[in-house]
């Protein structure tokens, strides 16, 4: 699951024009990531948890609803982001998942099995949360906010990311003292996120390189039927 030494207290430009690609790429495929995860395995700890076990814990789980996707024969498509509270301390280290599932039947079967996989928090509420997600902004009543669901997981973002878009993007901030606004700090340590291979980098170019590829046998093909055959005037 990643360097569990690596610190960060939100994404950074890079990230999240990869997690943004990475999105974009689902649904060219056909796979749009529609439902979200909610994994909070740490929710009542008092002490903030060791790297190595919170990247266990998070792989168990991913591999856990892998394997239960692919049973039904669709290919498991995510983009994740880990998060922890946005006090600052790093506690309660959580993790979101966007992913994709074909039907709402799917997505009720899924939350059936993980219920009864990680059953309830002490403080009310499930471990894992199994709801609706959209890539178009809406407005969210439970939570208050405008916004699509991949705003919402992306929302703990450096200054650098937030102005990348020209500030069109949500970013999680208060205001100070002086009424300015400022990013919430949300630690982490280990890897922040990943996506799942299909849409990931190497992925993306591939799929552009046979895209590239297709079109120019294309336009191959349609010049050579347009060539009049030997022996003929054209």
């Amino acid at each position: 699951m990643g360097n569990f030494r690596k610190n960060s207290t939100g994404l950074s430009r890079d990230d999240i024009a990869e997690l943004e690609a990475a999105k974009d790429h689902a649904k060219i495929l056909g796979l749009e990531l529609n439902t979200h995860l909610v994994f909070v395995p740490y929710r009542d700890s008092v002490a903030i948890p060791l790297a190595p076990d919170v990247a266990a814990t998070f792989k168990r789980l991913l591999k856990h609803v892998s394997v239960w996707i692919r049973r039904r024969g669709v290919r498991f498509t995510y983009i994740r982001v880990a998060h922890s509270d946005d006090d600052g301390t790093g506690h309660n280290p959580h993790l979101h998942i966007l992913l994709h599932l074909p039907t709402p039947k799917l997505r009720k079967e899924l939350q059936t099995v993980l219920t009864a996989t990680y059953g309830d928090t002490n403080s009310g509420g499930l471990v894992a949360m199994v709801v609706a997600g959209t890539d178009r902004r809406i407005w969210h009543e439970e939570s208050r906010y405008w916004g699509s669901t991949f705003d919402y997981i992306t929302r703990h973002k450096t200054q650098q990311a937030y102005r990348a878009n020209g500030g069109s993007t949500w970013r999680a901030s208060r205001r100070d003292e002086t009424g300015r606004h400022r990013g919430i700090k949300c630690p982490f340590v280990g890897r922040r996120w990943n996506v799942s291979r299909n849409i990931n980098a190497k992925a993306r170019q591939t799929h552009e390189v046979v895209q590239i590829a297709a079109r120019a046998a294309a336009r191959i093909a349609a010049e050579r039927r347009g060539q009049p055959r030997p022996g003929e005037v054209a």
